[in-house]
């Protein structure tokens, strides 16, 4: 059975912020990311200069500020569903965070586009289409910074 995801299959949480500096970077990122492709660069500086981590700060001493932090899960071929270990609790690296049932796994690793650089073994099995087995703390690739 092929189905598509759906809103359901999402979690979505907001999570007040506390650290000015990341949600400084995470703006400053995502305008960097979105925003030029929709603003002449003299706008997206405006809007940089607008969400500086000085103003941040000053928002943050004055009225919360929130993150939505998305989870989803997909299971493949032969997936009868998705255990999780515990609902609503915080998952550290390297924990269990549940299980498969039935045979099957998908882990899907959403990189941004220029980004990373993967490595060139992982990189000719991919566009040969074939599946690459990762596991926690394999080395995939490089940052570009």
């Amino acid at each position: 059975m092929d189905r598509r995801m759906r809103d359901e299959d999402f979690e979505m949480q907001l999570k007040k912020a506390e650290c000015p500096a990341k949600v400084a970077e995470i703006v400053e990122k995502t305008i960097k990311a979105v925003y030029p492709h929709y603003y002449p660069s003299g706008a997206v500086q405006f809007f940089l200069d607008l969400h500086s981590e000085q103003r941040i700060r000053e928002a943050l001493s004055i009225e919360d500020i929130y993150i939505a932090v998305v989870q989803g899960e997909i299971g493949a071929l032969v997936v009868g569903g998705i255990h999780n270990a515990c609902q609503n609790c915080r998952v550290r690296k390297g924990t269990e965070k549940g299980h498969f049932q039935l045979a099957g796994s998908t882990i899907v690793l959403l990189l941004q586009k220029g980004q990373v650089r993967l490595r060139p073994e992982l990189l000719a099995q991919l566009e040969q289409g074939r599946e690459v087995p990762v596991e926690l703390g394999m080395y995939i690739g490089d940052a570009l910074l």
